[in-house]
């Protein structure tokens, strides 16, 4: 699994054996100090904490461009 960090939420990326799938932590865009939109799960952290627990998912790399998890 791949943790990309944004301004607009954390784009999460998840793969397995035979696909993978997209989501997007909860995130505001702002204009001005002001919310204008949000984009992503609400519960966006909470679904992300979910996957890594039932996965047994534990960091493997941590870099610039993101955090990388695995079943070592």
């Amino acid at each position: 699994m791949q943790v990309i960090p944004s301004a607009w939420g954390k784009k999460v990326r998840v793969i397995g054996k035979n696909g993978h799938f997209d989501f997007r932590t909860l995130g505001e865009v702002r204009l001005q100090g002001e919310v204008k939109g949000r984009l992503g799960f609400e519960k966006g952290e909470e679904i992300l904490s979910q996957i890594l627990a039932k996965a047994n998912l534990k960091l493997a790399k941590d870099a610039e461009n993101g955090e990388y998890y695995s079943r070592k």
